[in-house]
């Protein structure tokens, strides 16, 4: 009797184990909720191609930099991401108002010199290595002050030989006040640029008060744009300088200096 019960039972376990594991299979994880499985799971892949049609051509640039904007000048010649970027500037300076005079030229003694006065307000980059800049005169008749032209950034006026030395700019002492004009003239956050003597005469020389073939240059706004196209504030700097000055020219610190004596 015990035996039978044992065979039973015995039995019984046998069957419901394998009614189990009949029942009980390995899941499929790839069948199952296939349908939210995205298209690409590292099981299921697929290969396109995409064909591209490209052309190479040119773009015309229709950034322009706002009159009262900062403008930048420099050389930046090594940096490790973008390489080498140049900022040179190219503008017109002249009278608030024509017919324009240096005042009463027979209680002068003479014009001692021209003085460039740009307004700086920051640098980006290294202030270590001074920066080597040169000014140039603008000789391309296109490039005159109109309300009516707007120049690209790529814009390069043609200009002629420099009208200034190399000025070494020490980024660094431009926040200092600097006397200069016998210590009556004390100014900070400016960079000079003495001009040569020939362009200073030809601008002293010019003014409405002038006599002679070719002068009243300052008489009106059309006869100065002839006689002076503008100028051109080069970074000529090609060695270790790595900065951006940034400029501002709508600024009253930034002016041509009559220097008399």
């Amino acid at each position: 009797m015990v035996q039978k019960r044992i065979l039973f039972i015995a039995f019984t376990a046998v069957a419901l184990f394998s009614f189990l594991n009949w029942n009980c299979t390995k899941l499929d994880t790839t069948t199952i909720g296939s349908d939210l499985l995205p298209a690409v799971d590292n099981v299921h892949t697929f290969a396109d191609t995409i064909f591209v049609n490209a052309q190479q051509r040119d773009f015309n640039d229709t950034s322009i930099i706002p009159y009262l904007d900062n403008q930048v000048l420099g050389n930046i010649n090594n940096d490790p991401l973008f390489g080498k970027t140049t900022g040179n500037m190219f503008l017109q300076l002249k009278p608030g108002s024509f017919p324009f005079a240096f005042g009463n030229k027979d209680s002068l003694v003479g014009l001692d010199s021209v003085v460039l006065c740009l307004s700086y307000k920051y640098f980006w980059g290294d202030s270590v290595m001074p920066q080597k800049l040169q000014v140039f005169e603008v000789v391309d008749s296109r490039f005159r002050d109109s309300v009516n032209k707007n120049w690209d950034v790529n814009t390069q006026p043609s200009t002629a030989a420099s009208i200034s030395p190399v000025k070494n700019v020490d980024i660094r002492r431009l926040g200092d006040y600097m006397k200069y004009a016998w210590r009556n003239d004390s100014v900070n956050n400016q960079i000079r640029i003495k001009l040569d003597a020939a362009y200073a005469s030809r601008l002293f020389n010019s003014d409405s008060s002038s006599t002679g073939p070719g002068n009243h240059a300052f008489y009106n706004d059309s006869i100065y744009r002839n006689a002076f196209n503008g100028i051109a504030i080069k970074g000529v700097g090609a060695g270790s300088e790595n900065a951006l000055l940034y400029i501002n020219v709508s600024d009253t610190n930034t002016n041509l200096k009559f220097i008399t004596g």
